[in-house]
């Protein structure tokens, strides 16, 4: 499953119906529309559904990392297919959209890695390490997450497991109950010593499938486009007829 995805919307039924003028309009019209619809529910319900999941707060970065790529009116035309498509940053750019011709940039390095975030957790899976081993944080452990920018959510540099290891009683160690290597702490003297697990070791980690805009999409383009096509419809009547 990917977040990527397009709204189509077929002109031919609505041109049926319709005079010359009003035929006329519709491609553009529809194309309109559609892309107006593809950034209202990006902004709104796709930035809500990531925001509840993840407990973000970067706006600027959910609106890169969910790009969106409005329809192209001539393709509208030539077709009678409207196609605008709210995807990552690193997918193909789908035709019919006003990107697809000129080519789309791939975003920033932060945007990208970003996006592979937000996959992973739109799929589930395995992450692998490679040659080293992964450093899973421990629920509850004493460490710093950045609360803002385009990493939010991510561990600050000081609370990364190379520095964490870097610090006084910091220590790799073997936990007594699951037999797994932690990076652990020692805080305390005497009888008030105490040993904390920051960091799990581990090959791999488990990534749950948490995040699925999909069904908020759906909701909020059924919602949104017949109103904004009214709108977008008569906005380009009007100026036919001026230009008539």
């Amino acid at each position: 499953m990917s977040v990527k995805f397009s709204i189509k919307a077929d002109t031919e039924q609505m041109r049926k119906k319709l005079d010359n003028l009003a035929r006329r309009q519709i491609p553009f019209a529809v194309a309109r529309a559609v892309t107006q619809t593809a950034v209202k529910v990006r902004n709104e319900d796709i930035t809500r559904e990531y925001m509840r999941t993840f407990e973000a707060r970067n706006l600027s970065f959910i609106m890169a990392v969910h790009r969106v790529y409005g329809a192209n009116a001539s393709y509208t035309k030539r077709t009678g297919m409207a196609v605008a498509s709210i995807q990552p940053v690193d997918d193909p750019v789908p035709a019919g959209t006003t990107a697809s011709a000129a080519g789309a940039k791939q975003g920033t390095k932060k945007t990208r890695a970003g996006t592979q975030f937000m996959k992973r957790h739109v799929k589930g899976g395995i992450k692998t390490s490679g040659r080293t081993k992964l450093a899973i944080p421990v629920t509850g452990a004493k460490l710093t997450r950045r609360r803002a920018g385009s990493m939010e959510g991510a561990m600050t540099k000081g609370s990364k497991p190379k520095q964490v290891l870097a610090r006084k009683n910091t220590f790799i160690g073997t936990s007594k109950r699951t037999g797994n290597s932690m990076i652990m702490q020692r805080t305390g003297k005497g009888k008030n010593a105490k040993v904390n697990a920051l960091y799990t070791l581990s090959p791999n980690a488990k990534i749950k499938r948490v995040y699925n805009p999909l069904p908020a999409a759906k909701r909020g383009i059924a919602r949104t486009f017949p109103r904004l096509f009214r709108k977008s419809f008569v906005g380009a009547l009007r100026t036919a007829k001026i230009r008539a």
